[in-house]
């Protein structure tokens, strides 16, 4: 049987810490109603150490030995995002608007 969902990313947000600590976290939905079946809501949480060249952002998530990376302009952060389940092509990217603290 072949079931049809809707995958949606419904928010993100990223935290730079002060000692080049980040915390990335993308809270995602798989809707299958239009077939019958329920919403799953989930997040993916990554945490790792970040490295600023000018306004060219790299993410390395602890324990994984991969990068992403992204880039720092007036206002927010674009970022390329690590692969999400479900959502397909795998590679996506995202505006993280900057707030202040």
């Amino acid at each position: 049987m072949w079931f049809v969902c809707d995958e949606l990313v419904l928010r993100g947000s990223l935290a730079l810490g002060t000692k080049a600590s980040f915390l990335l976290q993308v809270t995602q939905a798989q809707d299958c109603t239009r077939a019958g079946g329920t919403i799953d809501t989930f997040t993916t949480t990554l945490t790792g150490s970040f490295f600023l060249n000018g306004t060219q952002l790299t993410l390395r998530p602890a324990g994984t030995g991969l990068t992403y990376s992204g880039v720092i302009a007036p206002g927010a952060v674009e970022l390329q995002l690590p692969p999400l389940p479900f959502l397909t092509p795998p590679q996506h990217s995202a505006k993280f608007v900057k707030f202040p603290l």
